[in-house]
């Protein structure tokens, strides 16, 4: 059979669809219908952006995609939107159900509505609409509102969520959105559906972003992502919007381009190399008029902007920017002849953390901050031996004075006390919402130190990361997400962190530990399981 030779566009470096297609001119019939790409932009209908049935044919963002996909199995792609990849995935992957025997197919959507409007738009649409030929031989024996069976036993099967014995192709769409909606979902893809995919099977996860926290940011910031050797590896890919024709405008946006977009614009030319044309520029003025502070989000640039991590959904967004804008992070070592404190947040079930403080010059200083997930605190408690950190005493939740996971009969605190520690079990909190917001304030005061050893800078991206939840409109609401990734487990421990500092700040003045450590630090040692 003849091949089709990949030929590429000069300004973006995408296939030139219409220069492919040409090469098949003068081949047979046979030869034509033989070829996966002839039929994908020859064969199959959908409705286009003006609602009219149309018949398919790949952008070069798609095509670009696809040449990827026949070298290497696995892709996560982060995109614009309206670029069209969850529509020439699901077509590819009924192409491969139609024309290969046996084929398991899975598209997990974000949602029930999602999926319902996926099998019935693109996969239900695309088939009916086939020449009559190619459904008389590949019948449909079996269909649902989640399901798509045909005669050579392949199966297409939309849903929410998914394990499966054997899956030959799998496609996530919107698996940053999914995230942000139900963390377990997502989770449950790497550890449920992912491992069924037989080896070499294809798999496509695409979004548009949601931030730097989740599955999708995870999986798209690998480090072997670009040029993956690892078939189980997935390659990473940005489709932009400016390279598509579609995002133009002729017409100057109301009050012309104001001074932040010019110097937008100046810093995508310096910084990037990028230097639009005026209806590029006419187009993105207008529509980030209308999106705000989801424009970078919903229609990045450059792939660093689809993460940025807006203030509107941040709990924490403003007291950062002010923190860092302050000069706030710098180098803040543990003083060992000033008193210090340590805050938990314990969670036997997920993420455990803490942050480590000293109160010195007026100003709360944030030395260290470690984490791990299902863990003991006795591990926390032997890191600490090693580094030399001695704590005045250790604050805790409300609910350590609760049985503990060690031993039914007595709770946390009083094992702590056991072992010889000075113990604080912090009073509930009565008012979350006000709790945080305080904590935000305390957060501006606090210096935390840049040392990447102390686990500080990675706690603070953990606390950039601490989102609102999302509100029915799409804007967010006052009330935090609590997150499976362990960014509210984070930052629990630092409104613990704060609530201590509160209650114990007249004991944190600075003064000579030198006789303290001597008399009462780690009292009883012999007792503690870590020896410390």
């Amino acid at each position: 059979m003849p091949q089709v030779k990949v030929i590429r566009l000069k300004d973006s470096g995408y296939p030139d669809v219409p220069a492919m297609l040409a090469q098949m001119e003068n081949w047979t019939s046979e030869q034509k219908f033989m070829n996966q790409f002839w039929r994908m932009n020859n064969l199959y209908k959908i409705v286009d952006k003006e609602m009219q049935v149309v018949t398919f044919q790949m952008k070069p963002e798609q095509a670009d995609l696809y040449v990827a996909h026949l070298k290497h199995p696995r892709h996560v792609i982060c995109k614009s939107r309206q670029l069209g990849f969850s529509t020439l995935i699901q077509l590819l992957f009924l192409d491969y159900a139609i024309f290969n025997s046996n084929e398991n197919v899975f598209i997990i959507a974000q949602d029930k509505d999602a999926a319902s409007h996926i099998m019935e738009t693109k996969i239900k649409f695309a088939y009916e609409r086939l020449p009559a030929e190619i459904k008389e031989e590949r019948k449909v024996i079996r269909t649902n509102a989640n399901e798509f069976m045909f005669n050579n036993n392949s199966k297409i099967t939309v849903t929410v969520s998914a394990r499966s014995a054997t899956a030959t192709r799998i496609h996530s769409s919107e698996m940053a959105k999914s995230y942000i909606k139900d963390p377990e979902k997502t989770h449950e893809f790497w550890t449920g559906t992912l491992p069924s995919l037989i080896p070499g099977g294809t798999c496509f996860i695409e979004s548009t972003a949601e931030g730097a926290v989740g599955d999708f940011y995870e999986a798209y910031n690998n480090k072997a992502a670009d040029m993956p050797q690892d078939p189980n590896t997935f390659q990473r890919h940005f489709y932009s919007w400016w390279h598509s024709p579609e995002f133009t405008s002729q017409e100057e946006p109301a009050g012309g381009i104001d001074s932040d977009s010019q110097k937008y614009f100046t810093e995508l030319k310096e910084k990037y190399g990028i230097t639009l044309r005026p209806d590029q520029k006419n187009w993105y003025v207008a529509m980030s008029r209308i999106l705000g502070f989801k424009m970078k989000q919903e229609y990045p640039t450059v792939a660093a902007e689809a993460f940025e991590q807006t203030t509107e959904s941040q709990v924490w967004g403003r007291p950062l920017s002010i923190m860092e804008a302050n000069h706030r992070v710098k180098y803040t070592p543990y003083v060992s002849n000033h008193p210090a404190f340590v805050a938990f947040d314990i969670g036997h079930s997920d993420l455990a953390a803490c942050w480590c403080l000293q109160y010195i010059d007026d100003e709360p200083r944030v030395f260290g901050y470690m984490e791990i997930r299902k863990g003991d605190i006795a591990w926390f408690l032997e890191k600490f031996s090693l580094r030399g950190w001695h704590f005045r005493f250790l604050a805790l939740p409300h609910d350590a004075n609760n049985s503990s996971f060690r031993d039914k009969d007595s709770s946390l605190a009083s094992q702590l006390e056991g072992w010889g520690y000075n113990v604080v079990v912090l009073p509930k909190t009565e008012n979350k919402i006000r709790d945080v917001y305080d904590t935000g304030k305390f957060l501006c005061e606090c210096r935390f130190n840049n040392d990447p050893e102390s686990g500080v800078p990675d706690g603070l991206k953990r606390l950039a990361n601490y989102r609102r939840k999302k509100a029915p409109d799409g804007g967010y609401l006052t009330e935090p997400l609590h997150d499976s990734g362990g960014n509210c487990d984070c930052a629990d421990a630092f409104r613990y962190a704060h609530d201590a500092f509160q209650l114990f700040k007249g004991e944190l003045y600075e003064q000579d530990m030198d006789d303290y450590i001597d008399r009462q630090e780690f009292k009883n040692t012999s007792k503690s399981p870590t020896g410390y």
